[in-house]
This record gives structure tokens, sequence and C-alpha cells, in this order.
């Protein structure tokens, strides 16, 4: 398993340990590679959020004015959406403003990436630096490039040669280290 990867695997666990998490821009429940933390979730209220009824998910809600109450929310996960929002800064404070004191949140963000707004619009990428604004008002914040140079330029070729240069590039990638370039970031943070 590469290093963003387990990242992930291991922000799953530690959320799937608290009483109350949202999934905020999940669709319908365990979507997004979701599928395989199904039971580790059985004994939390795991609930997903999406503005699109369509999508089914089990609370219909906007990013920018989720009306959950404030402080009432153990972990948030939010999976490839903040590039799909009008105002990330809003989203991101929108999402602090639910988490109870030391509550988690993992999200996930692109930097190198193609273009995606065949579903949602698509108005950002994220540098390191521009993760780092996101988050600061989170008392903890690890961050974990995604991919380095060779998954990076592998991810800009067109299906279905980036189905097999991806995971190339990525393992050549865990070899030679990420050479201060990467295809996204995984944020894991608490409050």
């Amino acid at each position: 398993m590469n290093r963003w990867d387990a990242f992930f695997d291991r922000a799953m666990h530690e959320i799937a340990k608290e009483k109350v998490v949202r999934d905020v821009g999940g669709a319908k429940p365990f979507h997004k590679d979701m599928a395989k933390y199904r039971e580790l979730f059985a004994g939390c209220d795991y609930k997903t959020v999406d503005v699109d009824a369509k999508a089914k998910p089990d609370i219909v809600g906007d990013i920018h004015n989720l009306g959950i109450p404030s402080d009432s929310v153990d972990a948030v996960i939010c999976r490839s959406v903040l590039e799909h929002v009008e105002d990330p800064r809003k989203a991101v404070s929108e999402l602090r403003r639910i988490l109870r004191k030391g509550g988690k949140i993992y999200v996930s963000v692109p930097f190198i990436h193609p273009y995606h707004g065949s579903t949602y619009k698509d108005y950002w990428r994220f540098s390191r630096d521009g993760v780092e604004l996101l988050f600061r008002d989170f008392s903890k914040v690890e961050i974990e490039h995604v991919r380095g140079f060779f998954g990076s330029l592998a991810i800009l070729f067109p299906p279905p040669a980036s189905y097999v240069l991806v995971p190339l590039g990525s393992w050549v990638d865990g070899f030679i280290g990420r050479r201060n370039i990467a295809s996204g970031f995984n944020v894991y943070a608490e409050k």
C-alpha cells in the first residue's frame, strides 16, 4: 500500500471510532471507495450529506450552510469535494463549525489533476500552502502528498492509458520520493 492510501486508511480507522460521522459530499452511503469501510462504520451514526438529492444522500444539504447544529458531529469525511464548491474557505469553516471540540476531519483535494466538471462544476486546485491556509484554525493538521512526479504526470493522460500509467507512475514515485510535486493532498485534522 502506498503512503497516501495508508494515510487514508489510518484516517478512516480513526474516524470510525467516533459516534456521529458525516460524509459531506459523499452522495449515497459508502460511495467513492468507501464500500470497503462499511463494516468499520457499523457501530456509529454514519450519514452522507450531499447537495444533490438525486445522488441519494442520507441528508440533503449545502456544504456552505449545512443546517447541522454547531459542535454536534464527532467526525467529518469530505473526499474530492472542495474543488467543486464556490467558496472552499467558507465550506471548511462550516465543516469546522459542526465538529465538536477535538472532532476529527479527513479531506482530500486535487492539485495537479484534469478538469472533471461533468456532474458538478470544477473550480479549484489546492497547493500545499492553500491546504495549510484552509486548515489553519484546526488544532492539529497532518497533510500527505498524493502521488509524486510520475503519478501526477500519468494522471494527465486520458483513459484508458491513465488506468495503466497512474499505478505504474505511483509505484515509481514510491521509490524516488515526491520531488515537491503532487496530484493532490490528503488532510487529517482535529478541531
